[in-house]
């Protein structure tokens, strides 16, 4: 699969910058296969909603708050320091990133 197929803009007013409160209230996108419906529902009713054939799939990553501002050229481009690898090296994600070329340096 190539990133080009999952790319797309999301407007900043959607992205959660902090939990919910109470944390259960936190928003659920629920889709039925046979019908093909979707639900915006809440996590507290997740109860109601998962039935004994269905399998839960948790997801219990972290993403540590590093993010940092940098330019190529006259293109401005976002990265998220994501994992630390060895020594100074890091996996990160980039927004903006399509233009960028193996040995770009973003300062």
């Amino acid at each position: 699969m190539k990133t080009s197929e999952i790319d797309y803009n999301l407007d900043e007013r959607f992205i959660a910058t902090e939990p919910a409160t109470p944390r259960d209230a936190a928003k659920l996108l629920v889709l039925d296969r046979a019908s093909g419906t979707i639900e915006d529902r809440i996590f507290c009713e997740l109860v109601d909603i998962l039935d004994e054939n269905d399998i839960l799939v948790l997801n219990d990553s972290k993403v540590i708050p590093a993010r940092m501002m940098g330019m190529v050229g006259t293109r401005t481009h976002e990265v998220l320091l994501v994992k630390k690898s060895e020594g100074n090296t890091w996996e990160c994600w980039v927004r903006g990133g399509r233009k960028l070329r193996a040995g770009d340096c973003i300062k």
